[in-house]
């Protein structure tokens, strides 16, 4: 994974070739970064969604998986969909790849927000499981 630096603009940059889901070779370039760790990370993170590898993260997935839903929901409801995911799902299992999330885990994450300190009403509890439930 090679990052280049542009001498001219003092950041850099990656290029790079992939295949889309149609089966044709793209090349992607991508520049601005303030390092190179962040252009490869660009390039690491964009080859994750592309191939839609089980080892990528789950931020990654959510965002496939909210760019899908966005033509196919009404505003509101996406826009609620958004809130709950943003607020309740990706503070716990962001950097987490998908392949490592368990039943255990999803499990833990429900009983952390049983034991919440604000107490939320079951009510609420059902709506936050039920959104999520689609998504795990």
């Amino acid at each position: 994974m090679p990052a280049y630096k542009d001498e001219e603009r003092g950041t850099w940059y990656c290029s790079f070739y992939y295949t889309d889901w149609m089966g044709n070779k793209k090349k992607k370039m991508q520049r601005g970064f303030k390092t190179q760790r962040e252009a490869k990370a660009f390039e690491r993170e964009f080859l994750e969604k592309s191939q839609a590898s089980p080892d990528m993260t789950f931020e990654s997935l959510v965002t496939i998986y909210m760019e899908d839903c966005k033509s196919r929901l009404k505003p509101t409801t996406y826009s609620g969909k958004e809130f709950l995911i943003n607020t309740k799902l990706l503070p716990y299992f962001k950097g987490m790849p998908i392949n490592k999330i368990e039943a255990s885990t999803i499990r833990r994450w429900q009983n952390e927000l049983l034991d919440h300190e604000n107490n939320y009403s079951q009510t609420y509890l059902k709506t936050v499981v039920f959104v999520n439930r689609n998504f795990l």
